[in-house]
C-alpha cells in the first residue's frame, strides 16, 4: 500500500507520467487556434506529403524505412500475417539470426512491439496478433538509443530541434531486496508489474546482490519504463548535416523524429555505425520535454514551437502544390483508426 500511494503521487504532481490525452490539452486548443488561422482543420496534413496524412496515423511505417539508405538502417523486412505462422517463421529464420524485433507496420506508442528471442516467441507473438502486415528487424545491440526531431523548410533550411536520449529501464540490487520487491519500490517499473511478474516469475524471490543491475524491458518507449532525459548538449551543426543526409532519400519528408541506436555520440556525429528503426511524422513528441529537469512551462513551449513549425512547413507545401487533406475523410479515416487499434 505504500508503493501505491507514493507511486500515485509521484504520477499526479510529475507531468511524465500523465495521460497522454491529459498533458496535450493545451495543445488541443493552441491546435484549434492554428485551423483556425490556416482555414482548415487538417492544416498540418501537407507537411510530409510523402506519408499518409503526413504520419498522423494510419501510415506505413515500412514504406517510410524503406526509402532509407540501408548504411543507415538495420535489415527489415514486411511479412503478412493471415493466421498462419509457418511461411512466416521460414522466412525470418532464412533472413536473420534470433533475437529480432517484430512490430505492427501500421502501430501506436510501442504496442505490440517485442523483442523475439526463439522460435516460440514468435509463435506466441502472432497468437495474440491481428492479421495484418508486421515488420521484422534485426535487433541492433547497442549502447544508445535516441530520438532525433528534424524539420526541414522548402527554402531548404534543416535543424534538429529535440534529441531524446533514452535511458531503460532496469533494476539495481541492494543485497536484501528480491527482485519482487525492487520492482514494487520503482515507479517506472510499478506501473508495468503485472507483466514484469509474468515476465520474471522465476526469480522474483531472488535478492538481487548490491550494485547488481538488471536490464529488465528491452523496448525504449516510457509506456515502458524507459526514462527520457534532455539530449540538447549533443546537438551541433555536424549533427545537423548527417540527418540531412539520412533524410534526404526519403520522398516528401520535411518534420518529423528518427528513432535510432548508435554505437557512440562520436559515432552519430560522423555518421556511421547508425541505425534508424523507425521514421514519425507530425505525430512526433519533442520527448526531450519529458525529462524530469525540464519544467511544465518549457514542456509546453517546446510543443507549441514544434506545431508552429509543423504549420508553417505545411503552408510552404502547399504553396508548392500539396493538397491538404479533406477533412470528412481525414477524421472518418482516424475514427476508423482508433476503433480498430483500441485506441
Amino acid at each position: 500500500m505504500r508503493n501505491f500511494i507514493k507511486h500515485k503521487l509521484t504520477s499526479i504532481y510529475k507531468y511524465e507520467f500523465w495521460p497522454f490525452w491529459l498533458f496535450y490539452i493545451p495543445a488541443y486548443f493552441y491546435g484549434a487556434f492554428l485551423a483556425l488561422k490556416a482555414r482548415s482543420l487538417t492544416y498540418y496534413t501537407a507537411a510530409n506529403p510523402g506519408m499518409r496524412y503526413s504520419g498522423a496515423f494510419g501510415y506505413s511505417k515500412f514504406h517510410v524505412i524503406e526509402q532509407i539508405d540501408h548504411k543507415y538502417k538495420p535489415r527489415t523486412i514486411l511479412v503478412n500475417y493471415q493466421g498462419e505462422v509457418s511461411d512466416i517463421r521460414s522466412r525470418v529464420e532464412a533472413e536473420f539470426d534470433y533475437p529480432v524485433i517484430l512490430k505492427p507496420d501500421i502501430g501506436e506508442r510501442g504496442k505490440m512491439v517485442e523483442k523475439i528471442n526463439m522460435a516460440y516467441e514468435l509463435k506466441n507473438y502472432f497468437e495474440k496478433a491481428e492479421s495484418g502486415d508486421y515488420i521484422v528487424q534485426e535487433f541492433v545491440d547497442l549502447p544508445i538509443e535516441l530520438g532525433i526531431f528534424y524539420h526541414k523548410s522548402s527554402n531548404h533550411n534543416a535543424a534538429i530541434s529535440s534529441i531524446l536520449v533514452k535511458k531503460f529501464l532496469l533494476i539495481e540490487g541492494d543485497g536484501e531486496s528480491t527482485l519482487e520487491e525492487l520492482i514494487d519500490s520503482n515507479v517506472r517499473a510499478y506501473k508495468r508489474r503485472d507483466y514484469l511478474r509474468k515476465k520474471y516469475c522465476s526469480r522474483l524471490s531472488e535478492v538481487i546482490g548490491k550494485n547488481v543491475q538488471l536490464p529488465m524491458e528491452p523496448i525504449g518507449n516510457h509506456n515502458r519504463g524507459t526514462e527520457f532525459l534532455n539530449g540538447e548538449h549533443i546537438n551541433d551543426p555536424q549533427l545537423t548535416k548527417v540527418f540531412e543526409d539520412v533524410a534526404s532519400s526519403i520522398d516528401g519528408f520535411y518534420y518529423g523524429r528518427f528513432d535510432l541506436k548508435v554505437s557512440d555520440i562520436d559515432d552519430l556525429k560522423n555518421g556511421i555505425n547508425i541505425n534508424v528503426f523507425e521514421v514519425n511524422g507530425v505525430n512526433s513528441e519533442p520527448a526531450h520535454i519529458y525529462d524530469q529537469n525540464i519544467n511544465i512551462l518549457n514542456a509546453y513551449r517546446s510543443v507549441f514551437y514544434h506545431m508552429d513549425i509543423m504549420y508553417e512547413i505545411s503552408k510552404e507545401n502547399q504553396k508548392r502544390g500539396h493538397k491538404l487533406a479533406s477533412p470528412i475523410q481525414y477524421y472518418r479515416d482516424m475514427y476508423r483508426y482508433l476503433v480498430l487499434n483500441k485506441i
